[in-house]
């Protein structure tokens, strides 16, 4: 599917697909301005490719999106169980995407369970791009906890739960992964994201986003839950590819050296309700 260089009513000098161009015209007269309006992030990738350089962009904007709520009627241990969103969760997905949206991203990657597919597949269908769904994005793994109510855990597996609530930066759950092994998982994810992306959201998890905001801002992991992720709160990271730089006091990606430097990193909710920042930038 090429690509036309249409004028009159689609705007002179624009580039449209032949299928654009074909269904703009079958239209009614009233409903043109609003698929002019949806087209108008195509026009602006078609103008921006053609007059930027095409190599590899040096600073990236890397965001990470929490998933809309889940519920349970007690707490439960919920790591890489496959559960579907509230109905208080799916109300929100249209917000959420619009919100996501605002920040134009040019490539949307997502853990590939429910709760985050569903969100990354709206936000990609009103951006006319494809998701990528990626099990490395993935909530930490709880092993044989998973799905198990915390009071149950507690009850049933008193000493492997105290062991892992005294050190889960480096204790696995049975059968599972420790906070540290889930960062290197993340790290490694952010290394394989192709450089030439300039905008990049992550719809994940609240795990991924606190793995990623320790290794960002070289909090120790240890203090990883002293900060709240919301449901769909975002962390914003800007790489910078000039001037390579550990990650952070453990970790530095596995690179070649101008692969990447952290230069800002924030976390909130969305803008529709209230915005926190637990950084200095």
């Amino acid at each position: 599917m090429h690509l036309l260089r249409c004028g009159g009513g689609l705007g002179r000098g624009c580039f449209f697909s032949e299928d654009d161009r074909r269904n703009y015209w079958r239209l009614p007269r009233r409903h043109k301005p609003a698929y002019r309006t949806s087209l108008l992030l195509v026009i602006s990738r078609a103008i921006c490719a053609r007059h930027e350089n095409p190599g590899k962009a040096k600073r990236m904007r890397l965001v990470f999106m929490r998933h809309p709520a889940v519920e349970f009627a007690t707490p439960h241990c919920i790591g890489q169980t496959d559960v579907d969103l509230s109905m208080a969760g799916k109300s929100t997905l249209k917000s959420l995407a619009e919100e996501a949206c605002r920040l134009l991203p040019d490539r949307v990657l997502s853990s590939d369970l429910k709760r985050c597919r569903l969100l990354a597949e709206q936000i990609a269908s009103r951006l006319r791009i494809k998701p990528v769904f990626d099990p490395i994005w993935r909530e930490i793994d709880f092993g044989f906890w998973e799905n198990r109510t915390w009071d149950a855990i507690q009850r049933e597996n008193p000493e492997a739960f105290s062991e892992w609530a005294a050190d889960f930066v480096t204790k696995p759950a049975p059968g599972g992964e420790s906070f540290l092994q889930l960062q290197k998982r993340i790290l490694t994810a952010v290394s394989e994201i192709d450089p030439i992306s300039r905008n990049v959201l992550v719809v994940t998890h609240a795990g991924v986003i606190r793995a990623a905001y320790s290794a960002f801002t070289n909090l120790p992991l240890s203090r990883a839950f002293d900060h709240h992720v919301p449901y769909g709160g975002m962390l914003n990271v800007e790489i910078n590819f000039s001037k390579p730089r550990r990650l952070s006091r453990s970790f530095a990606l596995p690179v070649s050296p101008s692969w990447p430097v952290v230069g800002r990193a924030s976390i909130g909710e969305p803008r529709f309700g209230l915005r926190a920042r637990f950084c200095k930038w």
